[in-house]
């Protein structure tokens, strides 16, 4: 029996060295994988504006819209016509049916960036008549006024949403025109005795990131 345990012990002995040296053996293998890098972040901006021409630089106050961007219709009469960076302010006078202003300018985008429409919101003219004149002014505008923001010089389609404007050398045409309709009565009866004060509202086009 004590022959029988000693070999037992024996074997047990030998099997933990045979273990042990086969770990030292697998020991003896290793990689040491390194990664290295740098990675630089640019210099980037944003800066999308008005301008009055398609290569123009971003203005630095509001100046007035060369006359080569404004186009008369009939007897009509533009008073004002300022541009800045991200204003235009106008003005004029509609004196007959089928007067009309088109004032025309640019977005450009000379960022980082591509850019596109997020939003664009072009609110209601309303209208009131001289002092001492009845009437509704209002609904002489609905009925008689147009006014908007368009991408075609025949003023047909709106600017819109996701409109691109790509970085560095974009930029999109824009016609701003209010106009006196021609659909008045044939006996003239609905034509303003008055003068009619029309109030176009901020439209606003809303640009961010594409």
């Amino acid at each position: 029996m004590e022959k029988q345990r000693g070999t037992t012990v024996a074997i047990v002995a030998a099997l933990i060295i045979a273990v042990i040296s086969l770990g030292v053996a697998f020991a003896a293998f290793s990689t040491t994988l390194n990664i290295n890098g740098t990675a630089t972040v640019q210099a980037s901006n944003w800066n999308v504006f008005f301008a009055s021409t398609s290569d123009g630089s971003k203005p630095s106050s509001a100046a007035a819209l060369p006359s080569t961007n404004i186009t008369l219709n009939g007897s009509a009469q533009s008073t004002v016509a300022n541009l800045s960076a991200d204003t235009f302010t106008w003005a004029a006078n509609l004196k007959k049916p089928g007067d009309s202003v088109i004032y025309t300018f640019y977005a450009r985008n000379t960022g980082t960036y591509d850019a596109k429409v997020r939003s664009t919101l072009t609110p209601t003219v309303t209208c009131t008549f001289d002092q001492g004149t009845t009437g509704d002014a209002d609904e002489f505008c609905d009925s008689h006024v147009r006014y908007g923001i368009y991408k075609d010089s025949g003023c047909t389609t709106a600017v819109k949403a996701n409109d691109p404007l790509t970085a560095a050398t974009g930029y999109a045409q824009y016609w701003v025109k209010v106009e006196l309709l021609t659909n008045f009565r044939e006996d003239g009866t609905d034509l303003p005795t008055a003068n009619i004060n029309v109030t176009a509202p901020v439209v606003t086009v809303t640009y961010d990131q594409n």
